[in-house]
This record gives C-alpha cells, sequence and structure tokens, in this order.
C-alpha cells in the first residue's frame, strides 16, 4: 500500500498528553488530519486537539482495553475522519509497583 505524505487519516490511541499528544501534533503538523483518542483525561484530550494545526481532526473518547470499547474508538474515529489510514497505538497503563 502506498501512503500519501500527508492528508493521512491517523487515529493515536492515548493521545491527551505526553508521547502522544507528541505524535498527533507531529501527524497534524505534516498536513494528516487526526482522531486524538483519550480515555478519561477529557481536559488534556481537549488541550491535545486545540493545539492541533490544520483542520479536519475529532475527538474520540473511550476505552480501549475493554473489546467493545475499542471497537467504539475506531467506528468513531473512521466516520469523524472518513476512515483511517494510520493507527499509532500508543494508549498504555502504567502501574507502579516496586522492582523485584
Amino acid at each position: 500500500m502506498n501512503l500519501p505524505a500527508t492528508g493521512r487519516r491517523v487515529l493515536v490511541s492515548g493521545s491527551s498528553r505526553g508521547l502522544g499528544r507528541a505524535v498527533a501534533r507531529a501527524f497534524a503538523a505534516n498536513g494528516d488530519r487526526v482522531a486524538v483518542h483519550y480515555n478519561s483525561r477529557r481536559t488534556e484530550a481537549d488541550a491535545t486537539y486545540a493545539s492541533l494545526d490544520g483542520t479536519g481532526h475529532v475527538l474520540v473518547g473511550g476505552d480501549i482495553s475493554d473489546p467493545a470499547g475499542a471497537a467504539r474508538v475506531a467506528e468513531e474515529a473512521f466516520e469523524g475522519l472518513g476512515g483511517v489510514d494510520v493507527l499509532v497505538n500508543n494508549a498504555a497503563v502504567n502501574v507502579r509497583h516496586p522492582p523485584p
């Protein structure tokens, strides 16, 4: 599959802050349209969304650790962007625990 260098439709999971935010911004700065995903950090996701260059971005919320939630997030991103060309699976859970 040959994707164009710009104008892609990109879903970045866990893009409300940190590395996900930086990735979403980089794609948007390159001329791509981005689906900003969040689970519980709506305020931070709104800030990410507002900081993106360009237009046509969407905000999608949901718990992707649940299969039904993941399906809803994918469907919302697909509908909002008119498809998804690139998935950046950045969402993660960091459970702090002492080293073994």
